[in-house]
């Protein structure tokens, strides 16, 4: 019963958390609860502020991010990179909003078959090694297309290592 009241409670809060995160309401992992039916991950407090581990999912149903919560302030963003379960903490890599917003144009304007808006949710990442890491969250009509497509044009930019991105 209490799982049906948290999806309940997901859905009505809703429009009040998005400012709160980034990822697309498609790239949620439903609710898990314990054996007395509390939340332990993707759960709301009855004033529905967002509490605890939230996990999302890309478009091929890996979990692949994780951002904690208290009180719906976000603490930290975690992604996973690889089937290897190899997490990084976002705050410990480097972004420059300047070259994603860039980044982010050069994608639009090259590929008309990728049309971003809030639906949809790119992350990039460039290892220490200079290797590319794409994950998508949301609802993709081609999402290996997709990936393809942007993993070619990246090859061509220069970028540092230890580098991320959101691109929306």
């Amino acid at each position: 019963m209490k799982y049906y009241f948290t999806l309940i409670g997901l859905v009505l809060y809703f429009s009040s958390t998005l400012q709160a995160q980034i990822f697309p309401e498609s790239a949620y992992v439903n609710p898990q609860t314990n054996d007395l039916g509390d939340p332990i991950s993707n759960g709301m407090d009855a004033n529905g502020s967002l509490q605890g581990p939230w996990y999302y999912q890309t478009t091929d149903g890996q979990i692949r991010a994780l951002q904690i919560f208290t009180d719906n302030e976000l603490l930290s963003t975690s992604i996973c990179l690889d089937d290897n379960q190899h997490w990084i903490n976002l705050a410990e890599v480097n972004t420059n909003q300047a070259q994603v917003d860039a980044l982010k144009n050069s994608i639009v304007a090259q590929f008309d078959a990728i049309s971003l808006d809030n639906s949809k949710l790119i992350f990039i990442y460039k290892s220490e090694q200079g290797e590319w890491t794409i994950h998508l969250f949301g609802n993709y009509d081609h999402p290996t297309l997709v990936k393809s497509t942007i993993l070619t044009f990246l090859n061509a930019q220069s970028i540092q290592n230890n580098f991320y991105g959101f691109i929306q």
